[in-house]
């Protein structure tokens, strides 16, 4: 009997652990399993991001980074050129979280937008691939997801990459969920079309702007953003999108690295290759005016509404909607001191107008294999 007893001690004491140890590990499973798989469904009706894109599909898509939500007054381009207009943008996103995203919107003719004006991030040309808003995972939907995580993990094939997504996916983002009721509010009264509404962001001051420093970016563009950058033109040609390129101005202090000029070189000679209007936002912009910068990389509300009437004004024989040779309409007056940039994107439209039967460039060959 004593030793009956102690082999049901033992029984009791073994599955007494097994429930310590393996109940943390279904949890897990279980919270894994939901944040891949459901989370999505949170970030909808939010008129911003990938879901609300989804939700009600425009004729011309902005996608890019914070930049791309801060430089667009997306209100005064509908305006102006008489189309639907969304800006799909997240923090620090890059050419190759762009293909990721573009892959999925242009095969689907539902979403697929008329015109994509793509965000020529100088800086972020020559860095390697890094995902710094957990937004962007959280809005994913689960296909989305999988294939992220994919990309993640064959760029960044070590450990400590392995444990920063185990941490995005398991934490990052988890308070959006507990704060839906509130911030679905919030993010709807603060948005417009993807952009910002109601939101002020006043200029810095001379001795703040002159303290900004430029972002390392690096001699040579980086193979996946390069390769990504180019496989995203053959997707809009395979597809009929109008591609765009454009970067919005940054302060003149934050710009005088050498190699960031470089990437806007190489920029410039892929947009001339594949006959693509491009637009340097710093081409006649008042680029050492405090006033027009919220920080070292953002434009303020009234630095927004001086680049877009620019962009309107590039871009507007390319963006307008069919309604006349007097269509576009001029909602803000562009700044008038410094050239127009306006000129080199007008001359490439009618370029690539004459060269509309040109063979496609052989730049994007091979992109598939970085996946």
């Amino acid at each position: 009997m004593p030793q009956s007893a102690d082999n049901n001690q033992q029984a009791h004491t073994r599955r007494y652990f097994a429930i310590i140890l393996l109940g943390p590990i279904v949890l897990l499973a279980f919270w894994v399993v939901f944040k891949i798989g459901l989370e999505d469904r949170f970030s909808r009706h939010l008129d911003a991001g990938y879901p609300g894109y989804c939700e009600q599909p425009a004729e011309v898509l902005f996608i890019g980074s914070s930049h791309t939500r801060q430089s667009y007054d997306i209100a005064a381009v509908e305006a102006a050129t008489g189309r639907s207009a969304y800006a799909m943008a997240y923090g620090s996103l890059d050419q190759n979280l762009m293909n990721l995203l573009l892959e999925d919107l242009l095969r689907d003719p539902a979403r697929r937008p008329k015109i994509l004006v793509l965000e020529a991030y100088a800086t972020k040309l020559a860095q390697r691939s890094q995902l710094e808003d957990p937004r962007f995972f959280f809005d994913l939907p689960p296909g989305l997801k999988l294939r992220f995580i994919k990309n993640y993990l064959q760029l960044n094939p070590e450990l400590s990459a392995r444990l920063d997504l185990f941490g995005l996916i398991v934490n990052r983002g988890t308070e959006q969920l507990w704060t839906y009721p509130l911030n679905h509010r919030i993010l709807a009264r603060l948005s417009y079309r993807g952009a910002y509404r109601a939101h002020v962001s006043n200029g810095v001051s001379e001795s703040e702007f002159r303290s900004f420093q430029p972002e390392l970016a690096g001699p040579e563009p980086d193979p996946i953003q390069f390769a990504a950058l180019n496989h995203t033109i053959q997707l809009c040609k395979r597809y009929g999108v109008r591609l765009m390129l454009a970067e919005s101005p940054m302060p003149k202090p934050a710009t005088s690295e050498p190699d960031i000029h470089r990437m806007k070189d190489v920029y410039r000679a892929v947009s001339l290759a594949n006959h693509l209007p491009y637009l340097d936002g710093d081409e006649g912009f008042p680029t050492d005016d405090p006033a027009y910068f919220a920080d070292a990389t953002h434009l303020s509300t009234a630095g927004r509404t001086l680049y877009t009437a620019n962009l309107i004004k590039s871009f507007g024989p390319l963006l307008v909607a069919d309604r006349g040779p007097s269509s576009l309409v001029q909602t803000h007056p562009p700044h008038t001191s410094g050239p127009s940039a306006g000129g080199s994107s007008e001359r490439a439209f009618k370029e690539e107008k004459s060269n509309s039967s040109a063979p496609e460039s052989a730049i994007g060959r091979g992109v598939e294999e970085r996946l």
